[in-house]
């Protein structure tokens, strides 16, 4: 088809909106090979870049060429977005690689606490987000924190070690800026996956859904850069150590083996319930804390609920059973349990949990 169907060709409003929305922006391909070492790396501000349509046209163009969902409301946020870092990677004045990074964390205690609690959720603040939230570590929003939203080599110089060398830079620059960590969060691919490991980044959270535009469970990595960074990420990752088990075998069990070859190490975790368990067990009966991201604590109260029968009823114990023991689907375990679905057997369980801890505190 060569005819357009929604305009006549060479139609004038088309064509302000291909040029207002960067839509017919092309990139001319760079020259090969890349000496890495002469390779210019700067920031360059949002100002800069609306002062400079040749720039934020080879930009866009690296930006949509590097990635196919690449659209107009990304040049927004590339012109306008809050607290972005624009990295440009140079050789001989052609823009090999760009980087968009974001600053985030640093909220004071108050607001830390609701992010705790699930009652506040910054906008553009991800990585401090889901350690204090979803991961339900205290404190962790308060430190600061730089997020790689974005790292696109061109096309034809992929692969070159062009990727690493800015990242590396990045990675010295947050250092230079008293950053506690950085990191970032995508598609979990073989291949990406590699790439950041590669780069000594560490495996924080691995979504328990797939999304529906890349098809990927969600991945979050991180790499400490201060002291107190370094305690945080031991915290998540014993906190990834003590959820995974139980997740890969009901939300992550669809997860491809060549993403598990490259995943940290997962040392079984013992049976016994502890005082993080009790904590998360708590957060999850309160409504803040889901169901996906504490199955293996709530696996461990189910373990200890079960060794005493007594305190059960022949449906509770069903109902621990086949939902945190054998991992029943929701529709199989309703069905079993005389529930309506997933809804209502989250509900029985944040009530069966609740009286546990309540009897724990009191006991």
């Amino acid at each position: 088809m060569f005819d357009p169907v929604r305009w006549g060709n060479d139609d004038p409003l088309e064509d302000l909106v291909n040029k207002a929305l960067l839509l017919n922006v092309e990139r001319k391909p760079c020259n090969k090979p890349v000496d890495l070492h002469q390779l210019k790396i700067s920031i360059i501000s949002q100002q800069s870049l609306t002062d400079n349509e040749a720039i934020l046209r080879q930009l866009f163009a690296l930006l949509t060429d590097a990635h196919y969902r690449t659209t107009p409301l990304d040049l927004r946020h590339l012109l306008e977005g809050p607290n972005l870092r624009i990295f440009l990677c140079q050789h001989n004045e052609c823009l090999v690689a760009a980087a968009l990074v974001a600053d985030e964390g640093g909220f004071d205690e108050a607001l830390d606490s609701e992010i705790y609690q699930g009652k506040r959720r910054p906008r553009g603040h991800l990585l401090p987000q889901t350690l204090c939230s979803q991961m339900s570590l205290l404190h962790a929003s308060q430190l600061h924190y730089q997020r790689v939203i974005r790292i696109a080599v061109a096309p034809e110089l992929q692969h070159s070690g062009i990727g690493s060398h800015l990242l590396q830079h990045i990675v010295s620059h947050a250092c230079a800026s008293q950053i506690d960590m950085i990191g970032s969060s995508f598609g979990a691919t073989a291949d990406l996956l590699k790439f950041w490991n590669q780069n000594g980044f560490q495996t924080l959270r691995l979504g328990s859904q797939r999304s529906s535009s890349s098809g990927c469970h969600a991945l979050l990595m991180g790499k400490a850069l201060s002291t107190k960074g370094e305690k945080l990420l031991e915290l998540a990752q014993s906190y990834y150590q003590r959820q995974f088990l139980q997740q890969h075998s009901e939300t992550l069990k669809d997860l491809e083996d060549e993403i598990i070859e490259q995943l940290p190490t997962i040392h079984a975790h013992s049976d016994e319930l502890d005082a993080d368990d009790l904590r998360l067990i708590e957060l999850f009966t309160k409504g803040q804390q889901r169901y996906e991201n504490v199955l293996g604590s709530l696996y461990r109260g189910a373990v200890e609920l079960i060794k005493q029968p007594s305190t059960l009823n022949k449906n509770e114990q069903q109902l621990l059973r086949l939902k945190l023991i054998t991992h029943r689907s929701w529709d199989g375990c309703a069905q079993n349990c005389f529930l309506s679905g997933r809804k209502a057997i989250i509900e029985a369980l944040r009530q069966l949990f609740a009286q546990f801890i309540h009897t724990r505190i009191d006991g």
